[in-house]
């Protein structure tokens, strides 16, 4: 269920910032890719340090919300 609920975030950010603008994962992009597309904007620099900021936060909060339920579910067993 934890899995589930981080691909879930992860697939919201990840696929919504491609509609938004594909140019925003250009370093994932293949070198030749690379090579050929213009720099990136000011703007757009911007804009991929919010989806960096939005990619940690869902995987700080699911990992946080998944430690609280273990503890919450097995208490003090949990080392």
């Amino acid at each position: 269920m934890d899995g589930a609920t981080l691909s879930a975030a992860l697939t919201v950010v990840i696929l919504g910032s491609l509609a938004y603008n594909p140019r925003l994962w250009l370093q994932d992009a293949p070198p030749r890719v690379r090579a050929l597309a213009p720099p990136l904007t000011n703007a757009e620099r911007r804009n991929r340090l919010a989806v960096a900021a939005l990619v940690i936060l869902a995987i700080a909060g699911v990992t946080l919300w998944s430690a609280t339920r273990l503890i919450a579910r097995d208490g003090p067993a949990v080392s």
